[in-house]
């Protein structure tokens, strides 16, 4: 029986400058189940949609998705009250360009160009400014000031959006898409989540002392790659930069145990003034027709409103899944497809261990679309970016829906507590 927890803050305007710019989970998922998890084809349908900019490749009931004259695909989606809602795809495994490295997987080659000096410090002066202008006090300013300056910091937050950003930017796609906000990869990574990651009964300094024990747990997580003497070095400075105004000794012992939690991403919509509701405690079985939230995820996505959901992988060794992959955490078997004996690649697993995701629709054949963070390669040059998005029925999805219930020592969290896998349901 699942445990439902319900915020529901009534939704108020949000304005957006527009210059702003893994751990495993311990499952037993052991039902047998013929799952496919399907790319959509690319055949151009016969009707079109005149609210959409770029190629229409595919369409069915309220679905949409398109391509650009750059060749980058949007998924759209009409909901039940007819907002036509078009959501951005992000690169997780490529990074948010703030660091020409990372500590995750050092050989990795894929990674966004670091941004030219001068437009970070156009940004970096926007990130401190938007800070002290929602009141964080002056010693954690001068804090931030110093960290956006300094490598081992920026590749370590580089390193988060890669290893663990699917929570984060699951958020992002829907804060960008249903919601309309212009917020870029950067800014969101830094003073957004310094602004919003605190209760209500909290401020700013809370905020950015959770979004510090973020970037601190990856540092400390990744000493041995960065080089102990480093890591040193960096803390030895600090202390001598910060004196007595800051207390870091806390920050050595933080630890990343995973991607925002759901109950933060909760938190971030209720200072937002969004509705949602996040629910905690549930096995995967309250999603079937006889399930306890059955017909409240059905509603919800054939509404098209979306839910950002955690899943896990169905019980089959990683052995089992050769072929493409992108970096996970440094670790070159994040495997999501396989080919079948035609030579054709059937999706078979949505992770390795415990992903985020985007769910975004579901049509009337009962299949849901999802918008998920990391694409899946499948060697093809026209298909690189329209691997984000995937279909899969629901009766399938259900399978992968991680199972909440379980006291994992890797739990859904980025701070020091356990919270275990989560769910939120936007707009309701």
């Amino acid at each position: 029986m699942g445990v439902e927890i319900k915020s529901n803050y009534v939704h108020n305007s949000y304005k957006v400058n527009n210059t702003i710019v893994n751990s495993n989970i311990n499952n037993n998922i052991n039902s047998t189940y013929t799952d496919e998890i399907e790319e959509i084809s690319l055949d151009t349908p016969e009707n079109g949609h005149d609210d959409i900019q770029g190629e229409i490749v595919y369409s069915h009931d309220n679905v949409v998705i398109t391509k650009n004259k750059e060749g980058e695909y949007n998924i759209s989606v009409t909901t039940s009250d007819n907002k036509i809602v078009n959501y951005e795809l992000y690169d997780q495994g490529r990074g948010i360009g703030i660091s020409s490295q990372t500590h995750l997987n050092p050989g990795v080659v894929d990674l966004k160009e670091k941004m030219p000096a001068s437009e970070y410090e156009i940004i970096k002066k926007k990130i401190i400014s938007d800070c002290q202008e929602s009141n964080l006090s002056p010693e954690r300013v001068q804090l931030l000031e110093y960290l956006l300056s300094d490598n081992i910091f920026l590749t370590a937050l580089n390193d988060f959006s890669i290893g663990n950003g699917c929570g984060t930017y699951s958020l992002l796609e829907v804060l960008n898409g249903y919601y309309n906000l212009n917020i870029n990869e950067v800014e969101f990574f830094t003073s957004f989540l310094i602004k919003n990651l605190h209760n209500k009964d909290e401020n700013i300094d809370d905020g950015f002392d959770a979004w510090l024990e973020i970037v601190f747990g990856k540092i400390n997580s990744q000493s041995n790659s960065i080089g102990p003497a480093k890591v040193d070095y960096f803390y030895n400075n600090l202390q001598q930069f910060i004196g007595s105004d800051y207390n870091i000794s806390n920050l050595r012992d933080a630890t990343t145990g995973g991607p925002l939690t759901a109950s933060a991403m909760s938190k971030i919509l209720d200072n937002l003034g969004y509705k949602n509701e996040f629910i905690l405690g549930y096995n995967n079985s309250d999603f079937d027709t006889n399930g306890e939230f059955y017909s409240k995820l059905q509603e919800q996505l054939k509404s098209g409103k979306p839910v950002i959901l955690t899943v896990s992988n169905d019980g089959k060794t990683i052995a089992e899944f050769p072929g493409d992959f992108i970096p996970d955490d440094g670790y070159s078997d994040y495997v999501k497809s396989i080919e079948n004996d035609k030579g054709e690649i059937k999706y078979k697993t949505l992770t390795n261990s415990f992903h985020f995701l985007t769910i975004v629709s579901m049509d009337d054949n009962g299949d849901v679309y999802i918008a998920d963070s990391r694409y899946l390669p499948d060697n093809k040059e026209d298909n690189q970016k329209y691997s984000h998005i995937l279909k899969i029925n629901y009766n399938d999805l259900v399978n992968f829906i991680s199972d909440s219930n379980f006291d994992g020592e890797n739990s859904n969290t980025f701070t020091s507590g356990k919270e275990c896998s989560g769910m939120v349901f936007i707009d309701n």
